[in-house]
């Protein structure tokens, strides 16, 4: 049972790029700083790190995400029922089913290398304790940026772009928190993702009590 924080510093790992180098805004990367600035003032050692994945990482796992599309609008009704009506999923996922006929082959590869992913990711916690990171890569959209009517390139590349930092631990397995510890120009709240090796739900619980107390989020904004 985690009640508080711990006394030990870690050794934090910041990580301010997406996959593959993808950008993200400058209000979300301020906010990253100042997490980063904050775990320093509390003592804890920081530094600049990389994303701990290779760069093929991305398509790996998108031809993945691809691949459950394709079952879905091909076995859709034999998995929910009668009722499933392949004709009306949204224009993404006809997308990404249409980008799986023409990368099948490769994906018993991407498999592989998505499921060694845990396995070589653990070494990079061998010299840090804690990796930040946004947890997206900009602040919440307006409403239909990524809707229905965007055409499936354009919404693949906001999406992409969007969420490139939480994928790595959808498929190793290891912890992750969001904290929220930034407010966009719109007052919104911009999570920052601590993540931590496996099995290290605690180091990530403790830290989460520390930080919560030194940077309380505000209940009430200005306006209310």
């Amino acid at each position: 049972m985690v009640e508080g924080p711990a006394s030990g510093r870690l050794r934090v790992g910041v990580v301010r790029e997406g996959l593959r180098g993808l950008p993200v805004s400058p209000e979300t990367l301020d906010a990253v700083n100042e997490a980063a600035l904050l775990l320093e003032g509390l003592g804890h050692h920081v530094e600049t790190t990389k994303s701990p994945v290779a760069d093929q990482f991305g398509p790996d796992f998108l031809r993945y995400w691809a691949f459950l599309s394709f079952t879905l609008k091909n076995a859709g009704r034999r998995i929910y029922g009668p009722g499933f009506d392949r004709s009306r999923t949204e224009r993404l996922t006809d997308g990404l089913s249409a980008m799986f006929l023409r990368e099948a082959e490769r994906l018993p590869g991407s498999l592989r290398r998505l499921r060694r992913l845990a396995a070589e990711r653990e070494p990079s916690f061998e010299r840090l304790d804690v990796v930040i990171s946004p947890v997206l890569g900009h602040a919440p959209p307006p409403i239909g940026y990524l809707g229905e009517e965007v055409d499936f390139t354009t919404h693949l590349t906001r999406l992409l772009r969007y969420t490139s930092f939480t994928p790595v631990q959808n498929v190793s397995g290891s912890p992750a928190i969001s904290l929220p510890l930034g407010r966009s120009a719109e007052g919104l709240p911009i999570g920052i993702q601590f993540a931590g090796a496996w099995g290290q739900e605690r180091t990530l619980l403790e830290l989460a009590y520390e930080v919560e107390q030194a940077a309380p989020w505000p209940t009430r904004t200005s306006s209310d």
